[in-house]
């Protein structure tokens, strides 16, 4: 199965609860005990996501060395050229100019700003519910998160990366969080209800 960035082999066995684990060269193996709801299976990876995203990083470092020159932009891969002499940042079919890093990153961070307050603008008026404070910023581990009690929600900038559905779902991920703290079966119907292809989205 894919799950957010991961793909994920799935085996029902007789055993009494779900286990991940993550292999040496990065597979990742779910055993899921027979007559096992979907919701339930969601609901766990939810719940181990940032253990996976910690564990499969410090696996992917330590098995291969990561292509300085290599970026990942709205889904795509892109080899990133350094042109000092290049007038703000151009988009080609296979690589991306830039007059220096720095600059690249500040040209990501605001067109991630802006396809998440996109997205926010779009889905916040769906769930009702009062917004406080949004905050973008950097995360290592998670892709957002949300404080019910205080209605303030954190973005992570590093989802330039991604798709733009994969995006989008996020965003309204953390939005329902508003609604119900936890990943209920109720909180997956209230995304479905706004975005009924969230789990095709979820693949990145």
């Amino acid at each position: 199965m894919k799950f957010y960035e991961f793909e994920i082999k799935e085996s029902k066995k007789a055993v009494k609860y779900l286990r991940l684990k993550v292999g040496q060269s990065g597979e990742i193996s779910l055993s899921i005990p027979l007559r096992t709801k979907e919701n339930h299976i969601l609901e766990f990876l939810e719940k181990n996501l940032e253990w996976l995203r910690k564990t499969s990083a410090k696996i992917k470092a330590k098995n291969s060395a990561k292509n300085e020159n290599q970026v990942e932009f709205l889904g795509l891969s892109y080899e990133l050229i350094i042109d000092k002499k290049a007038s703000g940042v151009s988009i080609e079919l296979f690589s991306i100019k830039a007059a220096s890093k720095a600059d690249f990153r500040r040209f990501c961070d605001e067109k991630a700003k802006e396809l998440l307050n996109a997205s926010i603008a779009r889905f916040a008026p769906l769930i009702a519910r009062p917004i406080n404070h949004i905050s973008f910023k950097h995360m290592r581990t998670r892709w957002g998160s949300c404080n019910k009690a205080k209605g303030y929600i954190n973005l992570s900038l590093d989802l330039i990366t991604k798709k733009k559905e994969f995006i989008e779902y996020v965003v309204l991920h953390e939005l329902a969080h508003l609604v119900h703290a936890n990943h209920s079966k109720d909180f997956y119907t209230l995304i479905s209800k706004h975005m009924p292809d969230y789990k095709a989205r979820i693949k990145g």
